[in-house]
């Protein structure tokens, strides 16, 4: 088919009557598999100023980059047509230019977000990363979307509108490893918090709070979220926490009693990115020239070694045992494997130094069963 005739085979599609306007766009969407190989996933008619056809725009069924799209027009259109085919008609009137198709197409999606906001879902899943990456660079897409963008939380993948709706506030933790630290502990408290390590997540919801001034945006780590555990302070802890510094002084730990959920859970460990960096400097010193030793460690002088919180959690039997245990030794190793096993919940890399204590400590507690077992026996 030539380019006129396929003009001339569009232009008679548009002007043609129909029984129904479900005729009228099947015979439509059948044009755009023509054109485009597929069915589109949905078009939009556009229209002259006076009313009268001025062409089609069909959204691509396929997942395609922002840098690419087929567009037939004159003048550019915005970035964010990446994922649309537009066919306009050649005819008495002139084509129709760029700001009235981006009118016609945003009013499109306008009137998907209100009134038919499960195809604006499945719209925004087949383009969510281009979308994304462009409603950064265009404001009105941006305060057109925003709300309607899905994001991985604790409480499962809600999109914002939701989210807003259950807390009425924005807390989002951009790195994966910060906010896997947490998400066991935040999801058992039905605390809500973005998972923001996905592309775009975190410049999406911090230009939220640029936006929207009047509204609660809280960037966050491991750290900054157990602050808002409850605390517990009492005189009769304090052998117990004491113990526990002692005990895992090795590892440069902050360590705190706090009452959270779940109570199979005895502690929660969250360590910085800025102390996992210290460790793994730590640890690898050896492998370094002498001058970048040198440089780490002035910079390590110079402020503070960055340190991993223990939050021991009240709420736990187990810890609730150990504050009536007399015999020195249990309560220490004990302590040593509730930290490894905070190590291994939070999903922090385990030492070979860590290893060997977890190893010991089992050891000690099969030790310790069989000698308790033995003595009933005797008894």
């Amino acid at each position: 088919m030539t380019a006129s005739d396929g003009q001339h085979h569009l232009q008679t599609l548009l002007n043609r009557l129909y029984p129904s306007e479900q005729h009228r766009r099947d015979a439509l969407m059948l044009h755009g598999e023509e054109v485009l190989g597929l069915l589109p996933f949905d078009l939009i008619e556009l229209k002259h100023p006076s009313g009268t056809p001025a062409g089609l725009v069909f959204i691509l069924p396929y997942s395609v980059h922002p840098g690419s799209r087929a567009v037939q027009v004159p003048s550019p259109l915005p970035e964010w047509s990446f994922c649309m085919h537009i066919l306009l008609c050649e005819g008495p009137e002139p084509l129709l230019d760029a700001q009235h198709i981006e009118q016609q197409i945003l009013a499109y999606l306008q009137n998907l977000a209100h009134q038919d906001p499960e195809t604006l879902h499945e719209l925004l899943q087949l383009h969510d990363a281009g979308l994304k990456t462009l409603a950064l660079e265009d404001e009105t897409l941006y305060r057109l979307l925003i709300h309607h963008f899905v994001f991985e939380t604790t409480r499962g993948n809600l999109n914002l509108q939701e989210y807003l709706k259950h807390t009425g506030y924005l807390r989002f933790i951009p790195h994966p490893d910060q906010y896997r630290q947490v998400e066991q502990v935040a999801r058992a408290q039905e605390h809500f918090i973005i998972n923001a390590s996905y592309p775009r997540d975190t410049e999406l919801l911090t230009l939220y709070a640029k936006l929207y001034p009047d509204s609660s945006v809280e960037l966050m780590d491991a750290a900054g979220y157990a602050t808002h555990l409850p605390m517990i302070e009492h005189p009769s802890l304090e052998h117990l926490l004491e113990n526990a510094r002692q005990v895992l002084q090795e590892f440069q730990l902050t360590i705190d009693m706090r009452s959270f959920k779940p109570a199979s859970q005895p502690a929660l460990l969250v360590a910085s990115e800025a102390y996992k960096h210290h460790q793994h400097f730590q640890k690898n010193r050896t492998h370094l020239s002498p001058l970048w030793t040198e440089v780490i460690e002035q910079l390590i002088e110079q402020e503070q070694a960055p340190q991993a919180r223990l939050f021991l959690n009240f709420d736990s039997p187990l810890v609730q045992s150990l504050l009536e245990v007399q015999d020195l030794a249990v309560m220490q190793e004990s302590l040593r494997m509730i930290y490894l096993q905070a190590v291994l919940l939070g999903r922090h890399p385990i030492s070979d130094h860590e290893m060997d204590l977890l190893a010991g400590g089992l050891q000690s507690l099969v030790t310790w069963g069989l000698q308790a077992s033995r003595y009933r026996n005797l008894n």
